[in-house]
């Protein structure tokens, strides 16, 4: 997920602060899809900006909550 942190900085004023290209929107719309099934590009470019980085907030929570819960198994399965 270190794609969202690059992408946001990009868009809200990081260092190297630009518009998305076209590779980004790409990205954004497979992650996007890869959670939540097919989204027909003309759907995907009507969705809001913040509904957007909500999404991928989300994502990311997710799966920051997935892998913290996979290193716990871990941990106790090696008692």
């Amino acid at each position: 997920m270190d794609s969202l942190q690059n992408l946001k900085s990009r868009v809200h004023g990081g260092s190297s602060a630009h518009a998305l290209d076209e590779n980004d929107i790409i990205v954004i719309h497979d992650l996007l899809m890869s959670e939540y099934g097919w989204i027909p590009l003309d759907e995907f470019k009507k969705i809001p900006s913040p509904t957007m980085w909500g999404l991928m907030n989300q994502i990311k929570l997710r799966h920051e909550a997935e892998q913290k819960s996979y290193e716990n198994s871990k941990r106790r399965g090696r008692r």
